[in-house]
């Protein structure tokens, strides 16, 4: 409808020369793509958003503004390509006068590298010779020197955070080590011990706690119950469900259910080699396994036993007075969900009574069923 707006109105005014360049002229519509750049620029600090390492996170972020801000240059290049090689209006066009129709002059590369030198020169301080020689080119020059000014200072100072925030890291790493070998000089630790601890943690510095906890958040601190309690279910109740027994809680006392997950249920990063428990040492919580794997051990020679994600441990306690009789070490990093075995009775006691007869007849079997297996 729009193109025959035009040529109906071109016609009846006798403009058939004009008419003949439209189509060339429509060309310049290409320019839209242009919103193309801000799609991909979301995209891309979805994608940045979604990296754990820092280092990674933020060097990725000063190429993509880099990558940006060559993105644009290169829409705005094209654009003023066109201005001088298909504007026939004016009498004389940058490009003439750059003298694109001499010998060497005359390659698509040249051209292109000429316009896109120009383009960064709206954006930046630097200068070169092609200059604007007639009206519209002049308004094209005012305009992307206006969005240059907007443009490059926002796009450099996203570029100066990201350095900055990288020697920030640095910064912190090395003033760490510094001040870890200072303590093993003033206190005489030797060598070879110094060395193994160095490397234990050049080894594992690159792990990092790959879960955000509710402690990590002090805003979450701020909200009322009534909201946190409903993030925790959110949180704890998926964990919990898969365990039949807390699917069967949920059945019969769903409320009693969200009071364990907003009462009872934590969180923790284990480390690789760090131990969730010892041997000997009284439980006091039951333990979900949400990533990661662990290794079960009575004695440093006996039989590994394996516990992965989705996995549980420890579910004697929540029954019973329990001694742990062998130590759970993390294999890689782990997260874990913790129920605490005081607050779980003391929320079930306060249950429906159809609830606490469950738990009864639940216990008794599972501590006799355990009891029958111990060797």
């Amino acid at each position: 409808i729009v193109l025959e707006i035009i040529g109906s109105e071109l016609m009846s005014n006798g403009n058939f020369a004009r008419l003949a360049r439209l189509p060339r002229s429509l060309k310049a519509l290409r320019v839209l793509r242009l919103l193309r750049v801000l799609k991909k620029a979301t995209l891309l600090t979805a994608m940045i958003n979604d990296l754990q390492s820092d280092y990674l996170k933020l060097t990725l972020a000063a190429f993509g503004a880099t990558a940006v801000i060559v993105m644009i240059n290169h829409y705005v290049a094209c654009v003023w390509f066109a201005l001088g090689s298909w504007n026939t209006e004016s009498s004389i066009t940058w490009a003439e006068v750059a003298g694109f129709g001499e010998v060497g002059k005359d390659t698509i590369t040249y051209q292109y590298s000429t316009s896109l030198h120009w383009s960064f020169c709206q954006f930046t301080p630097a200068s070169m010779e092609v200059m604007p020689v007639n009206t519209p080119e002049r308004i094209f020059n005012v305009l992307m020197i206006v969005c240059g000014m907007v443009a490059f200072s926002s796009f450099l100072s996203n570029i100066t955070a990201s350095m900055s925030q990288i020697r920030q890291l640095n910064a912190e790493r090395l003033k760490l080590q510094t001040g870890l070998r200072t303590y093993f000089s003033q206190n005489e630790v030797p060598e070879d011990l110094s060395k193994c601890i160095f490397d234990w943690l050049n080894a594992h510095r690159k792990t990092r706690q790959l879960r955000t906890h509710e402690s990590d958040v002090p805003l979450i601190s701020e909200l009322p119950e009534r909201l946190r309690a409903q993030l925790r279910h959110n949180v704890y109740m998926p964990v919990l469900w898969c365990h039949p027994f807390f699917d069967e809680f949920c059945t019969l006392d769903h409320h009693g259910l969200e009071q364990v997950c907003f009462k009872a249920m934590s969180e923790q990063s284990i480390k690789s080699g760090h131990q969730l428990f010892n041997k000997g040492n009284v439980a006091q919580q039951m333990f979900f396994i949400v990533t990661g794997d662990l290794k079960y051990q009575t004695s440093p020679h006996a039989q590994l036993w394996p516990v992965s994600s989705g996995d549980w441990a420890c579910e004697l306690a929540l029954w019973v007075r329990w001694v742990h009789r062998g130590s759970l070490t993390a294999r890689h990093h782990t997260e874990v969900m913790m129920l605490d075995v005081e607050l779980f009775r003391h929320i079930v006691s306060t249950c429906t009574k159809s609830l606490r007869r469950f738990l009864r007849a639940y216990a008794a079997v599972f501590v006799r069923h355990e009891c029958e297996c111990q060797p």
